[in-house]
Order: structure tokens, then C-alpha cells, then sequence
């Protein structure tokens, strides 16, 4: 709300209005699309399914998410280890424009490997403009250097290790500024894990698999980490998948860890003779803005004076005294289908006795208030949008010459916007 301060004196009676700017107790209205939330001053759109994202009115800019899905872990039969799935790519942007309803996908995570097969490619999710590309899935054992290797991705699977033959994959690359690269095998030990949005997958040791890379942290939430390698005889460990929703890896004979769904994060690489790699983790799109409010605000000193001057001639009266440098300034934040208004009251003392006080504008349809404690309709039909300087135009009659008497008074107007039925 906003409140309009001044002072009274009569013989002469002098009114003076001081604007003072204040926020209004208004609606705080969202847009539409995905799961909803408020979290202090933001609205937070949540996406796990394809959808639309509405903004609201007066919301031209968001915060952008986009996390891919992530790739699954790759298989690997007895004897051999299966690479960690790469995270899906991230894409954060804090200022993207919005004008209208945008197109949301969110990408599913890709199946983990069965047997000796790779996991499958995580795949893309979009918001409007921005793609995220899905993660890569780990290599697979035994099989073609083209199994062993991590796929590329938004972040690269890790490369597959087999016992025999000197075979272990290399990871796969990672889509710039979206993910980073899986880690590399090592013969006879373990296989590699699989890239994350922050870190790329470790590469195997004698003494471990490959980890998965880390996510990042965006939104109250870490996304996008890497699945774990698989080991291959039980000599070393399995890799851990990286923060954000990456699977572990398997330990011998063991399967790959599913990554978290809603991470984009990638599955876990299958143990020798676990045959099945963790199937990698759906990806997600969160939409994050400052909450829209009501806002009204006053500018400008009003000073109305009342005495001998304005007397022609005795006993004739006294012309009412106008003055418009005050003016009035709103946000209006409703659907489609409703509107605000805007209501005035004197909220600290009164207006003298004898005297009136009225305030109008030029706007349309909009008639004068005689100003007394009661809230009363002002400007009424307002839709959605802004309105700066609109002036204010003040007016001090009297009204009952036989009720003046010489004073000085401090008075309050107040304005405030809020829903109409």
C-alpha cells in the first residue's frame, strides 16, 4: 500500500501531502506448467514430463535448468567389467526471455546394458532453445574395441575391461559446456567411470574402478553426476557413482546401480559376470523467477492553502483550491480473466471541520473520492501490466463556513491495490 502524508491549517488552511512509497499486499500469481512451488520470493517450476511452461504476467525473464537423461552402464559377462554411464548434459541459464509459452522435454534415462552390450544413450531434454544433450552409454565387455569404448554424450560413458587379450575401452567425449569426458579402463583391473556435469569420470587403477565424475549444484540440488565403473575380479573395487545422482558400479558378479531419477545421472557399469548395467537416471528442467507482486507508489508534495487570499469580497465564499503535482504509480498482477483495484482512505486524523477533500484523475471512468476513514473504490478494472506518474489531482473546499475554526492538522491518505471480486 502506499500512504500519502500532510498537514491542515486553517486562517490560512494549508494541506500538504507527502508521498511515500510502500508495497502493496497484492496476489502473487504463477505461471502454469510442471509441479509448482514457492520457495521465499521464487516461483519454481518443476519438470519431470514433457510439458508447456506459461509465465505469468508481468514475468518476462527465468532461470533455467535443463539436465539431459542420463546414459546407462555397460554389461559385462564373467571375467570382464562394464564402463559407468555418462550424467546427461547441464544447461543453466540465469537470464533466459520468455514472451510466451515455451516447450518443454524431458529426456528419459537410457537402459543400462544386458549380457555383454553397452548401455544405452541417455536422451535429450529442451527448453525451448536449449538442448541438453542425453549422457553416453558405458562400454560393454567382451566384444570389438568399438563395445569396449564409452559412447560420447553430453557427458562420455566409461570405457569396458576385459581379462583377456589386453582389451579395455577408452571413455567417451563430453558436449562442451554441457558435460565432461568418462574414464578410461584399465586391463585386468576395472573399468572406467562415466563423465559428470562438473568432473570428468576417473580413469581405473589397480586398486579401484573408475569413479563417476561429480554433478553440479543449481537450484537447491545437485544433478548430473557420473555412474561408477564396474570391477572386473574382485582385486579391485567398484567405482562410486559421482554426486548428483550417479550409480555405483557393480562388484563381481553384481549389476550396476540404477542412477537417481530426476538427475540426469548415470547408470552404474555392470561386475564381471553381473551381466546387466543400472539404467541411467530420467533427466529434468526447472524453472526458477521472482514471484510477481501488486506494487503501488506515490511522488510529489501537495500543499492547499484555505484563507483570506482566496476571498474576492467578504461574505461571497471561497473557490475550492486544486493542486495535481502528486502522482501514483502501480504494478497489477492478475489472469486473464481478473483484475485489481485501487482503494483510498484517511488513515491518521481527519479533515478539518467545515472543509472537504476530494482526489481525482484523468483516467476514464474514474470519478472523485470525498477522502474520510472509510476504504473506498478509486481506480477500479485494472488488468495486468504497469502504469508510472499517473497524476493525482487534490482538491480543498469548503464546505460549512460556520464549522471552520483555526487549526493545523497532520493527515494520512492511503492507497492500496488489491484483488476486486
Amino acid at each position: 500500500m502506499m500512504r500519502n502524508h500532510g498537514f491542515l491549517y486553517f486562517l490560512p488552511v494549508i494541506l500538504l501531502a507527502v508521498a511515500a512509497a510502500c508495497l502493496a499486499p497484492g496476489r502473487a500469481l504463477g505461471g502454469s506448467g510442471g509441479d509448482i512451488t514457492q520457495d521465499g520470493p521464487y516461483t519454481i517450476h518443476t519438470f519431470t514430463t514433457d510439458d508447456t511452461f506459461d509465465p505469468p504476467a508481468g514475468v518476462t525473464e527465468v532461470e533455467v535448468l535443463v539436465v539431459g537423461g542420463g546414459g546407462g552402464g555397460g554389461a559385462a559377462n564373467a571375467g570382464n567389467a562394464g564402463g559407468g554411464g555418462g550424467a546427461g548434459g547441464l544447461i543453466y541459464e540465469s537470464d533466459f526471455l520468455t514472451n510466451g509459452g515455451v516447450t518443454v522435454v524431458v529426456g528419459e534415462g537410457g537402459a543400462g546394458g544386458s549380457g555383454n552390450a553397452k548401455g544405452l544413450k541417455g536422451s535429450d531434454s529442451q527448453f525451448g532453445t536449449l538442448v541438453a544433450e542425453g549422457g553416453g552409454g558405458g562400454g560393454g565387455a567382451p566384444g570389438s574395441a568399438q563395445r569396449l569404448d564409452g559412447d560420447a554424450g553430453g557427458s562420455g560413458g566409461g570405457g569396458a575391461t576385459r581379462s583377456r587379450g589386453n582389451q579395455f575401452g577408452s571413455g567417451g567425449a563430453g558436449v562442451g559446456n554441457q558435460g565432461n569426458n568418462g574414464g578410461d579402463a584399465l586391463y585386468e583391473f576395472g573399468a572406467g567411470g562415466g563423465g559428470g556435469a562438473g568432473t570428468s569420470g576417473s580413469d581405473a587403477t589397480q586398486a579401484s574402478a573408475g569413479e563417476g565424475g561429480n554433478g553440479l549444484f543449481y537450484m537447491g540440488d545437485v544433478f548430473a553426476g557420473g555412474g561408477g565403473g564396474g570391477s572386473l575380479d574382485g582385486t579391485s573395487l567398484p567405482g562410486t557413482g559421482g554426486n548428483g545422482g550417479g550409480g555405483d558400479g557393480g562388484d563381481v558378479e553384481m549389476p550396476g546401480q540404477d542412477a537417481l531419477p530426476a538427475t540426469g545421472g548415470g547408470g552404474g557399469g555392470s561386475g564381471g559376470g553381473g551381466e546387466e548395467g543400472g539404467n541411467g537416471g530420467s533427466g529434468i528442467v526447472i524453472v526458477r523467477y521472482i514471484t510477481p507482486e501488486n506494487t503501488i507508489t506515490a511522488a510529489g508534495d501537495v500543499s492547499l492553502t484555505i484563507g483570506p487570499a482566496g476571498i474576492a469580497q467578504a461574505g461571497l465564499g471561497h473557490d475550492p483550491v486544486d493542486d495535481d503535482t502528486s502522482t501514483l504509480s502501480w504494478t497489477s498482477v492478475v489472469d486473464d480473466s481478473e483484475t485489481n483495484k485501487i482503494t483510498v482512505s484517511i488513515t491518521h486524523n481527519t479533515v478539518p471541520a467545515g472543509l472537504e477533500l476530494r482526489v481525482d484523475t484523468d483516467l476514464p471512468g474514474v470519478d472523485p473520492v470525498v477522502l474520510n476513514d472509510s476504504a473506498q473504490d478509486f481506480i477500479t478494472g485494472i488488468s495486468a501490466g504497469s502504469v508510472s506518474g499517473q497524476a493525482l489531482v487534490y482538491t480543498l473546499e469548503v464546505v460549512d463556513w460556520g464549522a471552520l475554526f483555526a487549526t493545523t492538522e497532520s493527515i494520512t491518505v492511503e492507497y492500496t491495490i488489491t484483488a476486486e471480486p
